[in-house]
């Protein structure tokens, strides 16, 4: 995959923090010196601890850190995390390996290494956090195995994405970047109360654009291009001290020209094999080097959608934390792939398709922070349904192709389901 060089062509952001009558009676701020280090917050044992109070080999990223850096993919953390290594071929095939130990990103019935969760909420496909990565507070990576803190158990670790919540002191702003090949990104988040000092609410949008740098020869279209498009809303109620609830709904859509493969090397001999049997059946090649031209005669195309939504409520009991979380989240993957790789109507779509969905409960307490013993105990429950369908479609030309001549417009289409039920008490 190539990357853009962009920059930042305009930024706003405007945050109401005092009333009029107050703004004067304010004391002087005082300054900070450079050399002292900014407390970080994590809630990596299910409550707000400084970071360097936590026993677990963590490393945080904030989201200012994110904006700063002009990065909002999910395998641009491997810039920012260590022993971290995200491979990302498509959002199906997206695996995430901590300290070496990852999995196959595509085979749909193993499920990641390393958890995600985005807001608390498991997601049981790592291709779910393929989106652009907006308005977030905080990315932390806790390695090593996570079970006696999460219900959903991982082996290598587990990437906690946590977004901004809504605030009850007016804000906004809005970023727009540009870059090469047609790159532009505008991503924008209002957030502000709703209600008096009750019920706030945050929305966020976002929209990335590139044009295609792959030079399809054959009809003179550019390829491996995106459309992005995303929007987040959240509430978050706070009738009193001692309860509040957040409700958070969010949908993805990407619509990508992806991902057309470049022929470097055809093999031994300068490919006279491969070469002289493609010249006999009369099939047009680009051996490129230089990574830019291939020769498709049809469509090249990956469309995700996907959504959810989740409500988080949390109840002090004295010095105890009582916590729910309910969620919901659907992931829809359908790929259009040019198999043969010619300009022959052999193989003129080869894919799975991938549909699933998914649902979660998670009720814990955690205990005070600073007795002589701290605990969490909890109970989780998820389930998930996946229906993949695997098809090749062949065209006119299948036969001579494929030595084959009863492939001519055949097709070949295989379904599968796989549905989990998994259920958990950690302590």
């Amino acid at each position: 995959m190539r990357r853009s060089a962009a920059f930042v062509i305009a930024t706003l952001t405007v945050t109401s923090a005092f009333s009029a009558e107050n703004t004067q009676s304010q004391p002087p701020i005082e300054s900070v010196s450079n050399d002292q280090l900014e407390s970080v917050v994590v809630s990596a044992r299910r409550r707000e601890e400084d970071v360097q109070s936590v026993p677990i080999p963590i490393a945080v990223l904030s989201g200012d850190a994110l904006e700063h850096s002009g990065q909002f993919r999910l395998e641009e953390l491997n810039q920012h995390l260590p022993s971290t290594n995200v491979q990302f071929g498509n959002p199906r095939q997206t695996s995430i390996a901590v300290r070496g130990l990852g999995n196959n990103p595509a085979n749909d019935a193993l499920e990641s290494s390393t958890g995600v969760y985005l807001d608390n909420v498991y997601l049981g496909r790592p291709g779910m956090a393929n989106l652009d990565l907006i308005d977030i507070d905080q990315v932390a990576l806790l390695r090593g195995p996570q079970g006696t803190l999460f219900g959903k158990n991982t082996t290598a670790g587990v990437l906690n994405v946590q977004t901004r919540l809504p605030t009850f002191t007016p804000e906004f702003n809005v970023e727009t970047s540009a870059g090469e090949d047609g790159y532009y990104q505008v991503r924008g988040a209002a957030s502000g109360a709703l209600i008096g000092d009750t019920l706030a609410g945050r929305i966020s949008v976002a929209r990335s654009h590139k044009d295609g740098f792959i030079d399809d020869i054959y009809d003179g279209r550019k390829l491996n291009g995106y459309d992005r498009d995303g929007v987040r809303g959240q509430l978050l109620y706070k009738p009193t001290d001692t309860f509040s609830l957040r409700v958070i709904g969010d949908f993805n859509r990407e619509d990508s020209d992806c991902c057309a493969s470049v022929l470097y090397n055809p093999g031994p001999n300068n490919g006279a094999v491969y070469l002289g049997a493609m010249e006999r059946i009369g099939a047009s090649v680009v051996v490129d080097p230089n990574l830019s031209k291939v020769t498709l005669d049809a469509p090249q195309n990956m469309s995700v959608n996907q959504g959810g939504g989740s409500v988080e409520a949390n109840w002090e009991l004295g010095d105890y934390t009582l916590t729910s979380i309910s969620a919901y989240r659907s992931w829809r993957f359908i790929p259009t792939n040019d198999a043969d790789g010619t300009n022959l109507d052999a193989i003129t779509n080869a894919g799975q398709a991938v549909d699933d969905q998914q649902w979660s409960q998670e009720l814990r307490l955690a205990s005070p922070g600073d007795g002589a013993v701290n605990y969490v105990v909890g109970l989780y429950y998820f389930n998930q349904d996946q229906s993949n369908e695997t098809y090749t479609y062949y065209g006119s030309d299948a036969g001579k192709y494929t030595g084959r001549p009863a492939f001519d417009n055949a097709t070949s289409k295989v379904s599968q389901r796989l549905g989990t039920d998994s259920i958990a008490a950690f302590a």
